[in-house]
């Protein structure tokens, strides 16, 4: 996929949606040689991050304010209670990578990428990470 995407190029999302009308959503991500970062922004209003798009997981997770481990001082934090169409699932969850693991809870919100708005997004907020992997830049 690495040749797909040149470094800091936007990947482009074409939708023909609603009766063949063409749009072109773009995201641009950072290529840090093992992953690649892009800005998201999430809640009402939307809070910036830069996160990993992960391949390897099927739910987004998010740094939270909720977290009080150190490591997590060093990333921007996404906090539910300034979004106005935030709502916690209260389901505790833990996700093992390569390189570390999670534990968060899960939540739901509005996330919006490149100009594409999914509503009513769920996602896990991270409470606390587990490994070297997250000292890296990204929120």
């Amino acid at each position: 996929h690495r040749a797909l995407l040149a470094r800091d190029k936007p990947i482009n999302f074409v939708s023909r949606a609603n009766g063949g009308l063409n749009f072109d959503y773009k995201i641009r991500l950072q290529d840090h040689e093992s992953e690649y970062t892009g800005e998201i922004e999430i809640g009402t209003p939307g809070q910036k991050l830069e996160c990993i798009f992960d391949t390897g997981s099927s739910m987004a997770w998010l740094f939270s304010t909720k977290c009080m481990e150190q490591m997590c001082a060093r990333h921007t934090k996404f906090d539910g209670s300034k979004s106005d169409t935030y709502e916690s699932k209260s389901n505790e969850m833990s996700i093992h990578f390569g390189t570390g693991a999670l534990i968060g809870s899960t939540a739901r919100d509005n996330i919006k990428m490149g100009g594409v708005v999914l509503e009513n997004q769920d996602f896990g907020e991270i409470i606390r990470p587990i490994g070297d992997v997250f000292s890296l830049e990204f929120d």
